[in-house]
């Protein structure tokens, strides 16, 4: 029970570390006021792309009014989004992007499964890979070199993928193994107003810039205004929507090189005439570690206090006795060495005792005398008559005592040998009567 309730708390604290992935940037390229008329414009061309239901396929390219206050607006939903889903995060990239930038004319929000970005300039069927920004998790793989020949070409599969896709859909993904028995799962996206050939350069930029930023890394997410790119070593979206993976490459011949210094996480270029604000949280290896160490005290805990499962009923029928094998030094133990003040009774073949494990457990056990030349021994009738037969005879009787069981035999069966006796003595076998209140 106590596991139980540890690994909840620690799956709650996962949903708390785990935070989507967000980011927002700025241009500093003119404001607008709370009254004015590209204000106006905006708010009611956002609440146009929110309240759209004819549109299912998640991508919206809007304009309102006119020069010098008109509007544009793109917003995608990654591919594998649902109508309802991709609203909902637009509309909450919405509140955020408002917030962050609260009278800027130009601004995009990258949410976990949606972008959202308006200017006062056209942006519609134009590539542009500024400005780039990254989030890598700071763990790293322990074969660089081998998870680099595997995402190499899962890279290049998607990219092509994507880029002859049509004007509504501009998306793949795939998750492949990986060595040391892990499997990367990735995705790309364009915008889909890209011609087959920006969407392809604009994927390879963020491929290319791999290397300088994140090499190794077990996590990383890239995104511009016009592609999107992401891989992780847990599923981030759902199997159903990919094929099953394939088998990793063989190992490489020729090692590739050391992986450079990280750099900033964006790319330089517009810092002149723009500001940016980029909120980033990537917590995969804290809640990966969080729950290993959760798993492990579990483990840790149950080898030191293991459970001795019965399910015994309240009525005469006994339902379920595991017999489980115990040691015989805590059997001493439990009964007080076979203490005359722990004996519940005696029958034909033996002594029955009661005792009590250091864990509350209580348990009857048989001391049962083999012959005048062997060592005593504890023994249950496991293997020789019916354990529910055995509870129920404790229960109602305090004592063991009958010479014929049915559909078993008894210790003192004629047709067995000293030798299977003695076999049988020997594997030591308790059935434990949790719910039978003795003494």
């Amino acid at each position: 029970m106590g596991c139980s309730r540890l690994l909840f708390f620690m799956y709650v604290a996962l949903i708390q570390l785990v935070i989507p992935t967000s980011a927002q940037y700025c241009y500093n390229t003119g404001n607008y006021t709370s009254n004015s008329t590209y204000k106006a414009n905006l708010d009611s061309l956002l609440a146009s792309i929110i309240n759209d239901t004819k549109i299912d396929y998640g991508f919206f390219n809007f304009s309102t009014g006119e020069s010098p206050d008109k509007v544009y607006a793109i917003a995608l939903c990654r591919g594998d989004t649902s109508p309802s889903v991709c609203r909902s995060c637009i509309n909450g990239t919405r509140n955020d992007l408002l917030r962050s930038c609260p009278n800027q004319k130009e601004a995009i929000i990258w949410g976990e499964t949606c972008s959202l970005r308006y200017s006062f300039r056209s942006i519609f069927n134009i590539m542009e890979a500024s400005p780039l920004i990254s989030a890598a998790n700071t763990a790293n793989f322990s074969d660089v070199e081998g998870f680099n020949d595997v995402l190499r070409p899962l890279l290049d599969s998607l990219r092509n993928r994507a880029a002859s896709g049509n004007s509504t859909h501009k998306f793949a993904l795939k998750s492949v193994a990986a060595p040391k028995f892990q499997t990367i799962y990735s995705l790309v996206e364009c915008t889909p107003d890209l011609s087959e050939l920006d969407c392809s350069s604009c994927l390879q930029q963020l491929q290319g810039y791999i290397p300088q930023c994140c090499d190794g890394k077990q996590g990383v997410r890239l995104v511009t205004p016009s592609c999107d790119l992401r891989y992780e070593i847990y599923p981030f979206y759902a199997s159903s929507a990919e094929p099953p993976p394939s088998s990793p490459p063989p190992p490489p011949l020729v090692p590739s090189a050391s992986p450079p210094p990280d750099l900033p996480t964006s790319t330089p270029g517009k810092e002149s005439n723009s500001s940016r604000t980029v909120i980033i949280v990537v917590a995969t290896t804290i809640a990966s570690a969080v729950l290993i160490i959760s798993i492990s005290i579990c483990i840790y805990l149950r080898a030191r206090n293991p459970v001795d499962k019965v399910e015994i009923d309240t009525d005469d029928q006994i339902s379920v006795v595991e017999c489980l094998q115990f040691d015989f030094g805590k059997i001493r133990v439990a009964t007080q060495d076979f203490s005359d003040a722990n004996k519940l009774g005696e029958g034909g073949f033996g002594a029955v005792y009661k005792g009590r494990f250091l864990n509350g457990q209580e348990i009857a056990v048989k001391r049962e005398d083999i012959g005048q030349t062997q060592p005593k021994t504890i023994c249950d009738y496991a293997g020789d008559a019916e354990p529910r037969w055995v509870a129920r005879r404790i229960r109602a009787n305090r004592e063991m005592s009958s010479e014929t069981i049915t559909g078993g035999k008894t210790s003192s069966d004629p047709e067995r040998s000293e030798d299977e006796r003695s076999e049988s003595c020997r594997k030591c076998y308790f059935c434990i009567l949790k719910a039978v209140k003795i003494g």
